[in-house]
């Protein structure tokens, strides 16, 4: 069974095993750890990226590999293409893949000044309206999901309320209180007459850019459905300066779902705040800090 350390990280020489006697075309003298995720402990190998679910529900062979082909004919930025696939062995019981690196910083670790996040508000409104827009029928065709479920919205206050209670011994107290505060009470959920093709898990780590800056890539499909088009929408509460927010609405056009996508940018800030606070990631910290600041303007 897999061992991991105090922060999830699978142990190097269980991934050189598992990747050594599945994947013989790599070069297992090249892995490297890239991150730990919620969901996902995230390795590189070469001119491959690996992904290992560290829990039983997430997934670990994608299932979406078909829309993805299709929709990288129309969002004009690269999408994950999964080149490998692992099996679950005796010590470790998930199904793992392999997708073709992808050169680029997630927005969330770049150093990007406002004036060029601004310019980002563009391309990203066009991306995501596009994707927003896609015709009723291709998610059918692939099969794609419905999971939204009616209290999400309500279940975020509730842990608002929680991680505003882990905060307050930080620094961040009063703004995690404010943050949580303003989640109260919670919005409507979104009707299935609203629902429309989404990423699904659309935060600034989901985000790949180049010294551009331009938006290369849309990673970390593994949420896409039919849904709320809030979860894809909060991050220009998150990440867009209140000032800039009308320079994307005007190319993504009109939306009823503004609300609930600074409720969903409150959520995602509290819980990477919390994350850094708990891990001692400073930097973290205080990125998660300045999503807060930015929803926290309606």
């Amino acid at each position: 069974m897999e061992q991991r350390n105090n922060t999830g990280r699978l142990p190097a020489s269980l991934i050189a095993r598992l990747v050594g006697s599945q994947f013989s075309d790599l070069e297992i003298r090249s892995l490297s750890h890239l991150a730990t995720g919620w969901s996902h402990d995230v390795w590189r190998c070469g001119g491959t990226l690996l992904r290992f679910p560290l829990h039983h529900n997430e997934s670990g062979i994608p299932h979406n590999e078909a829309l993805l082909r299709h929709l990288r004919q129309h969002l004009g930025v690269q999408l994950p293409e999964c080149t490998h696939e692992g099996s679950a062995t005796d010590e470790y019981r998930f199904n793992f893949a392999g997708y073709r690196w992808i050169q680029g910083d997630s927005l969330l670790q770049a150093k990007i000044s406002k004036r060029d996040f601004a310019a980002l508000l563009g391309p990203l409104a066009t991306l995501l309206r596009t994707l927003h827009q896609t015709s009723p029928s291709i998610p059918k065709r692939f099969s794609v999901a419905t999971t939204d479920r009616g209290d999400e919205l309500q279940l975020r206050t509730q842990s608002a309320q929680k991680r505003a209670s882990e905060l307050k011994v930080t620094r961040y107290a009063e703004l995690a209180f404010e943050a949580a505060k303003a989640m109260n009470p919670a919005p409507e959920p979104c009707q299935a007459s609203d629902y429309r093709l989404v990423h699904g898990d659309l935060h600034a780590g989901q985000l790949l850019i180049d010294s551009g800056p331009r938006i290369v890539a849309l990673i970390d499909w593994d949420d896409v459905r039919l849904g709320d088009p809030a979860y894809d929408l909060q991050l220009v509460y998150s990440f867009g300066e209140p000032a800039s927010r009308g320079q994307f609405w005007d190319i993504y056009g009109s939306c009823s779902r503004k609300r609930q996508a600074r409720h969903l940018a409150l959520s995602y800030g509290l819980a990477f705040l919390a994350r850094a606070c708990q891990e001692g990631d400073s930097e973290l910290a205080a990125s998660a800090a300045l999503q807060l600041r930015n929803a926290l303007v309606p």
